[in-house]
């Protein structure tokens, strides 16, 4: 079976993240954890959201992309 990978937006690669903790983050924000995999995330993404999900663009392909 071949799958095609999807298409990161140019703009999800050109917006730096911002680094935002729990208690700053807004609605419009990306809520992808910053840090170890394991450890606490007191650090989320902070990008603009894409659409209706609670990521930005790049953290959305990177979650649900195939191998």
């Amino acid at each position: 079976m071949n799958i095609k990978h999807k298409h990161i937006p140019e703009e999800a690669m050109s917006e730096p993240r911002n680094p935002t903790n729990m208690l700053d983050i807004t609605n419009d924000q990306c809520k992808y954890p910053l840090g170890e995999e394991l450890a606490r995330a007191e650090l989320f993404c902070g990008r603009k959201r894409h659409g209706k999900y609670s990521y930005c663009a790049y953290h959305l392909y990177l979650t649900t992309k195939h191998d």
